[in-house]
């Protein structure tokens, strides 16, 4: 810990709130969703991580009166030696020590819960909490660095709810909820946080599935017990010589060319020089979902495709049961091509489906967990929202998800997804041309990340080559389209 222990400052000792036995409707309707989808232009599907709408009663129990603050969290990661979560040298500044810990994964919630001698509130517990609270939409600032714009206990001006919890809206927070997926698990987030700008976000109801092991600048928690449990155990935030804490993860936003880094496998940086933006690239991405029709292509990288530095292009290979897939990225200033040479070495035809996640999670400018600034172009017509579509494919609505392949249009030969940034002057793409078959279109909106996976079909002996471009582009969608359109021929 970079942290020291100050004697001068008394510290925020968390109180916990008492919640009578209450009788309540706690979730969804699949009415009230269908509304708010036709309300705010979404696929009703999109709400479908909150809790079915069910009439309930709850036992009494206590919990905490404001999420985890900076200074308890800092206790429990100073006395266990616990890892740092993420950004949290950026957020846990001596001025927001009471301020929610940000940053702070499912398990992570979970392991501090228990040392501390609580628990987490299962989701129905949360909404009995939290009955009546609400919160304001947000005009959030147009920032390059992750701030979460949040207010400290002492200064909390923000409404409480029938019971006395505050701190609603400030972040997205974790409960006992899991779920097994595959070989994983997923824990439930309830509620809105201060990066969640639309209405239909704004209520007690929202919930999202989200991997137990992730966290990101929104995500914090608050515990819950049967009785109180006092004091929390804080420990004081100062601020270390040389001043401003920076991220352990800084580097330059401002490349002296568009370049690419390799980090290992097949996961790459992609850096535009103008406009200054960072996309992580991880190509191709290996699922643990089954899919009968269409195998993922698992490949294992067969060469070293370089190292850390930044170049123009990479080349690399990876393997799977025969199967070869050649990989070439080349950078200009604003774009970055992709083809990809699927060679079949084996005795018969071989099908896969090869996935390349194109991720937008470290760039708050472009970042879009609502999914209310990310569009597709599905090779002909207009624009469509992203979340317009239905989310069907797979469990994990918010997570990993988006329509199937037979919701979508029939010979589809070209894709194109984007993302637009807050303040409407940068539009990021992602799009393949010449497809011979209908690809996944998915997405993750916690993560920001675009799929547009691609169907291969080779003959024995032979090998299919696609293509694909990513853009950042000063100017609008249609902009973007126009570009996408001429660099591959299309009407």
């Amino acid at each position: 810990m970079h942290n020291q222990i100050s004697e001068n400052r008394p510290s925020t000792v968390m109180a916990m709130v008492h919640v009578p036995q209450t009788k309540l409707c706690v979730g969804s309707s699949q009415e009230t969703r269908q509304a708010l989808a036709e309300e705010y232009g979404f696929h009703p599907s999109l709400l479908d991580d909150e809790l079915p709408a069910e009439e309930v009663i709850v036992p009494a129990f206590y919990i905490d009166e404001y999420p985890v603050t900076n200074e308890e969290y800092a206790a429990f990661l100073n006395q266990t030696g616990y890892r740092e979560p993420l950004y949290w040298r950026q957020t846990e500044l001596p001025e927001r020590r009471d301020h929610p810990a940000v940053g702070i994964s499912g398990n992570d919630a979970h392991a501090y819960a228990e040392w501390v001698g609580k628990r987490l509130p299962t989701a129905v517990q949360w909404e009995a909490a939290f009955q009546g609270a609400a919160c304001a939409r947000r005009q959030l600032s147009v920032t390059r660095q992750w701030l979460p714009p949040t207010q400290g206990k002492a200064a909390w001006q923000g409404i409480r709810s029938l019971h006395g919890v505050a701190g609603f809206g400030e972040v997205s927070e974790w409960t006992s909820d899991t779920t097994p997926h595959q070989e994983t698990t997923f824990r439930l987030l309830k509620g809105p946080s201060w990066i969640f700008e639309e209405p239909w976000s704004l209520r007690k109801e929202t919930a999202i599935w989200a991997f137990s092991l992730w966290g990101f600048v929104f995500t914090g928690f608050r515990c819950v017990s049967n009785s109180p449990v006092s004091p929390t155990p804080t420990h004081h935030l100062v601020m270390p010589a040389g001043g401003n804490f920076q991220s352990e993860e800084s580097e330059s936003l401002a490349p002296p060319e568009t370049h690419l880094k390799y980090r290992g496998e097949s996961s790459i940086e992609l850096h535009f020089s103008e406009p200054s933006v960072r996309a992580a690239l991880n190509c191709p991405e290996t699922h643990p979902f089954e899919t009968p029709d269409v195998p993922w292509f698992n490949g294992v990288c067969a060469q070293e495709p370089g190292n850390a530095q930044a170049c123009k292009r990479l080349d690399y290979s990876l393997t799977d049961k025969g199967l070869t897939l050649n990989i070439s990225l080349e950078t200009a200033p604003d774009t970055c091509s992709l083809q990809y040479r699927l060679s079949n070495s084996t005795d018969r035809t071989e099908k896969r489906c090869v996935s390349t996640c194109v991720s937008l999670g470290g760039e708050p400018l472009l970042y879009d967990v609502e999914g209310t600034r990310t569009y597709c172009w599905l090779g002909c017509g207009e624009w469509l929202p992203l979340t317009t579509l239905p989310r069907t494919a797979w469990k994990c609505t918010r997570w990993y998800n988006g329509p199937a392949r037979r919701e979508l249009p029939e010979g589809m030969s070209a894709a194109l997804l984007a993302v637009q940034s807050r303040d409407n002057a940068l539009t990021f793409g992602y799009g393949w041309a010449g497809l011979e078959h209908t690809p996944n279109i998915l997405n993750n909106f916690c993560f920001t990340c675009l799929h547009i996976d691609p169907i291969m079909i080779v003959e024995k002996g032979k090998e299919k080559v696609l293509n694909a471009r990513l853009y950042c582009v000063r100017g609008t969608l249609d902009d973007l389209l126009d570009r996408f359109k001429s660099d591959f021929s299309l009407p």
